[in-house]
């Protein structure tokens, strides 16, 4: 028997990863619309202006709902080696799921978030190096944040 807990934590099953993964892909399939001028006004984007920076922070945040996840399941049977881990990639969550949504609005402030965003990726990616021999998905959401720190120098240079 699993108490509560444990049963909230779990890894999501196979069902759950595939309708996921479906949902994604279906999103993903959207960001292939051409880019277009909203009727001629320049400025206005219809399409992946920065489809490579949205996708690249929405993947840090996905890896970092399970490095997350695995951090807290850690958390939770008393083990604090990942405590440090578990506040950067909150941090990362935050920034990344912000700029995200910034990046497929074209903001005009998309530059500014990019270079913050850079510096909380690295921190979560040195983070997550030093327990990714332990724990896989470290590796995973180091990975990540490595992607998006290299997007976002694309955007803030």
């Amino acid at each position: 028997m699993t108490s509560t807990n444990e049963a909230q934590y779990a890894p999501a099953s196979p069902a759950r990863r595939l309708a996921l993964l479906g949902a994604v892909a279906g999103l993903a399939a959207t960001a292939t619309w051409p880019a277009r001028a909203h009727h001629g006004v320049p400025g206005v984007v219809h399409g992946p202006a920065h489809e490579a920076l949205a996708a690249a922070a929405a993947a840090c945040v996905r890896t970092g709902d399970d490095c997350l996840a695995h951090c807290i399941g850690s958390l939770t049977m008393g083990d604090t080696m990942l405590a440090v881990c578990a506040d950067r990639v909150m941090q990362m969550r935050a920034s990344c799921d912000a700029l995200a949504s910034m990046a497929a609005y074209d903001s005009r402030h998309l530059p500014a978030l990019a270079r913050v965003c850079a510096e909380v990726c690295r921190d979560c990616e040195s983070e997550c190096r030093q327990h990714e021999a332990m724990h896989a998905i470290c590796g995973v959401c180091a990975d990540a944040c490595a992607t998006c720190i290299d997007e976002c120098g694309k955007v803030s240079a």
